[in-house]
């Protein structure tokens, strides 16, 4: 909708001309911030061939390298610093690609398709390696590589930011960092003291939610709020997972049920942590459930998974604050004494599991015939 709207049937429905999206790079361009405009990028590359997943909504390899690639020659020529990207981006088709879409989907085989990949050339100059958080990955010059790189930097961003990690990106730096931005509030304080460039990657749902997150705000140029005609709306709190704390005052769960019913479950839950739960983001605080067999604890092992029911809150709820909450559990289809039914906090709409497996209520249920 974003990049190939052409190719939307007529009765698809189709996104407003000008979005939110369009006004924040309008404003960047328009800012004395150093800004590389990576949607513009592929607008002007995407008759060259697919740079996108169909079966996975990530860029491939190839756009990954061209937004990768004006990001080097923009900063060496606002810095000095580097060469330039002066190797050329290959195309090369790789056959059998299952991309992540297909996990959501009930399949008896993942869907597979071509696509492109871009392998590195200057994979030499640096050891590149997935260290312990907060980095995603971390790409460091070897010895005797060094020569016109451009200094130490760190990306913040999201997993389109570490698609950069198959290209030849990484091997422009002395030294580079990913951070994941949902977490960037706990993690910037681990970032290297030799750190120089601070690059933040957004693309549009990420940039909602930093748009939502008052702490966040801050790096709107000119001010802190986005760019409007009008007074913007209350902050909608974008939900982090890692900070959801869940305390269970009250449970109501039958003691037994018949196997393959519908039943109804009531509880009473307070929020533990110190952030808000939103229950208008874009990534909604929910509760959900799941069952697992009588040898569990409610620890994921041998489970039975419910993604489509959902109890919502009624309101944002803040630290200390509590909500009455009633969700609709299926019981499973066989009947077996002992089971163990899990209710946990989920943060919906979120590109990896938003399910939080610290905080949980679990309670035994004898599923009978």
């Amino acid at each position: 909708n974003t990049l190939y709207p052409e190719l939307l049937p007529p009765w698809a429905i189709h996104r407003p001309e000008a979005t939110a999206f369009h006004r924040f790079r309008d404003a960047m361009k328009k800012s004395e911030l150093p800004f590389v405009d990576g949607y513009q990028t592929l607008v002007d590359a995407k008759s060259g061939g697919a740079l996108f997943h169909r079966t996975d909504f990530h860029w491939n390899d190839v756009a990954a390298a061209l937004v990768g690639r004006a990001i080097v020659n923009d900063l060496k020529a606002r810095t000095g610093a580097g060469a330039g990207w002066e190797v050329p981006i290959d195309r090369v088709r790789y056959e059998r690609f299952s991309g992540g879409q297909a996990l959501s989907l009930g399949l008896f085989r993942p869907p597979v398709e071509q696509t492109w990949v871009s392998p590195p050339r200057l994979a030499a100059r640096s050891d590149c390696k997935v260290p312990d958080d907060p980095f995603q990955y971390s790409c460091v010059v070897r010895p005797g590589h060094a020569g016109a790189l451009l200094p130490p930097t760190v990306v913040i961003g999201d997993s389109f930011g570490e698609g950069f990690r198959t290209t030849d990106f990484p091997y422009h730096f002395e030294e580079i960092h990913h951070v994941q931005s949902i977490r960037m509030r706990e993690d910037l304080s681990r970032i290297p003291a030799s750190t120089r460039i601070v690059i933040f990657q957004f693309q549009e749902t990420n940039l909602l939610r930093m748009a939502q997150d008052p702490d966040r705000r801050t790096f709107w140029p000119g001010g802190d709020s986005p760019p409007s005609a009008s007074a913007a709306p209350p902050p909608i709190v974008a939900n982090d997972p890692a900070l959801v704390k869940a305390e269970f005052l009250e449970v109501s769960v039958p003691a037994a049920v018949r196997e393959g019913s519908v039943f109804e479950i009531a509880f009473r839950v307070r929020n533990a942590g110190t952030e808000t739960w939103s229950a208008r983001s874009e990534t909604p605080l929910r509760f959900g459930y799941h069952w697992a067999d009588p040898t569990g604890r409610g620890n994921w092992e041998s489970v039975v998974w419910d993604d489509g029911t959902r109890a919502p809150l009624p309101a944002d709820v803040p630290p200390g604050g509590e909500a009455r909450l009633r969700l609709k559990v299926h019981a499973l289809p066989g009947a077996s004494p002992g089971c163990k039914l899990v209710v946990a906090p989920v943060v919906d709409g979120l590109a990896k599991s938003g399910w939080h497996t610290e905080h949980v209520h679990v309670a035994t249920v004898d599923i009978t015939k």
